[in-house]
C-alpha cells in the first residue's frame, strides 16, 4: 500500500509540473514576449496606432484614455463600404498572429458613441482559415468608450499551433470601428521549474486570467484531494478489519473427523433379520387414539380420513397392559 501511496504522489506531482498553464499577452504593438510573433495588419497603412497617433494627430481617435489600455497602446480601423477615407473603401480590414496555445481570448477598446467615432462592430472572427465566431454591436449612442472587452473567447481549442485572423467589416456590410488592445492565449509552460529562478516577461495581468481556465486548475486539485483522502479511508479500513479478524482466528488447522477413519456402510435390516416389525394395532377400547389414523386392522381402508369414531371415557374400557399391578410403586 505504501508503494501505491509513493507512485500516486509521483503521478500527481509529475502531472502538475506537465500541466502548468499559464496565460501570455500578445500586445497589439510590442507582440508575444515569450516567442516574439507580432500581430500583422492588413492593408497596414489602413490601420491606427499610437506612434501614428504621435506622427498626424488627426488620425487620433478621440477621447481615447490610454491609461486604461494594456500597455499603453492599441490599433484602430474604421471599415466602411463606401467612404474611401481610409483609402480601401468596402475592403474588410484583418489583424492576424499565431501563437502556440489551448485556448484564445481577445480584448477590445468598445466606443459608445455613433460620430466621431462611429462606435458600431461588425468583427469576424477565424481559427486556422475557419470562421469560430462574430463581435456585432450597434454602438448605444452614449459618450465615452468600454474598455477590455473580450470581444471573443474560446478556451478549449485543440494544443498545439493555430493562426488567429481578426476582420473587421465585410464587403457591402455597415460602418464598422475595430480599436485593439491585446490577445491573450494559454500555453504549456514546460519551464515551470526554471521559471522559479529566472523570471520571463511572459506573465498577464491579472485582468487576463480566464475564470475557465482557474475553475479546471480548481476542479482537478479538488479531484486529487478527493482521491487521496479515500485512498487513505480505504486503507485504514482494511487495516482495521485485518486486526479485529485476527484475534478471532483459530490457530493451526481443525480436523472434523481423523483421516485415518474410513465410513463403513450400514445394513439395511439387521443381519439375519428381516424388516422390522409394524406397531401393534390399537383396540377397540382404545379411546385415547388420535383423529386422524390413517388405517385400523383391516376395518376402515386406508384413504379414509377418520377411522375412528369420537368414543365416551364413560363408556370405554381402560386397557391396561398385563403385570401392571405389580409393578414396583
Amino acid at each position: 500500500m505504501r508503494r501505491l501511496f509513493f507512485l500516486f504522489g509521483f503521478w500527481t506531482f509529475w502531472f502538475s509540473v506537465q500541466a502548468v498553464l499559464i496565460n501570455t499577452t500578445i500586445d497589439d504593438t510590442t507582440g508575444d514576449p515569450f516567442t516574439g510573433a507580432h500581430v500583422t495588419y492588413s492593408p497596414p497603412d489602413a490601420w491606427h496606432s499610437l506612434d501614428t497617433c504621435i506622427a498626424n494627430a488627426s488620425t487620433c481617435t478621440p477621447n481615447l484614455n490610454v491609461q486604461r489600455l494594456s500597455s499603453g497602446t492599441w490599433h484602430e480601423s474604421t471599415f466602411s463600404a463606401n467612404d474611401a477615407s481610409n483609402g480601401h473603401p468596402n475592403v474588410p480590414l484583418t489583424a492576424s498572429v499565431s501563437f502556440n496555445g489551448s485556448a484564445v481570448y481577445i480584448f477590445c477598446a468598445i466606443s459608445q458613441s455613433r460620430t466621431d467615432p462611429d462606435g458600431d462592430s461588425d468583427m469576424t472572427f477565424y481559427l486556422d482559415g475557419v470562421p469560430v465566431g462574430s463581435f456585432a454591436e450597434p454602438a448605444p449612442g452614449i459618450a465615452g468608450f468600454d474598455y477590455n472587452v473580450p470581444v471573443f473567447a474560446n478556451p478549449a481549442i485543440s494544443p498545439g499551433p493555430h493562426t488567429l485572423i481578426i476582420q473587421n467589416g465585410h464587403q457591402n456590410g455597415g460602418t464598422s470601428l475595430l480599436i485593439l488592445d491585446s490577445i491573450v492565449y494559454t500555453r504549456n509552460d514546460d519551464t515551470a521549474l526554471a521559471s522559479d529562478t529566472a523570471p520571463t516577461a511572459a506573465t498577464s495581468s491579472p485582468r487576463h486570467v480566464p475564470g475557465a481556465t482557474l475553475a479546471v486548475i480548481i476542479v482537478l486539485v479538488f479531484a486529487i484531494l478527493v482521491l487521496l483522502a479515500v485512498l487513505v479511508v480505504t486503507y485504514r479500513c482494511i487495516r482495521r478489519r485485518r486486526v479485529v479478524y485476527a484475534h478471532r482466528a483459530y490457530k493451526g488447522s481443525v480436523h472434523a473427523f481423523p483421516t485415518s477413519l474410513k465410513p463403513t456402510p450400514t445394513p439395511r435390516f439387521a443381519s439375519g433379520s428381516g424388516p422390522a416389525p409394524l406397531p401393534p394395532i390399537y383396540t377397540a377400547g382404545n379411546w385415547w387414539v388420535g383423529r386422524d389414523q390413517k388405517s385400523r386392522d383391516g376395518m376402515i381402508g386406508i384413504g379414509s380420513h377418520r377411522p375412528y369414531m369420537d368414543l365416551d371415557p364413560a363408556h370405554a374400557s381402560v386397557q391396561r397392559p398385563q403385570g401392571w399391578e405389580h409393578s414396583p410403586r
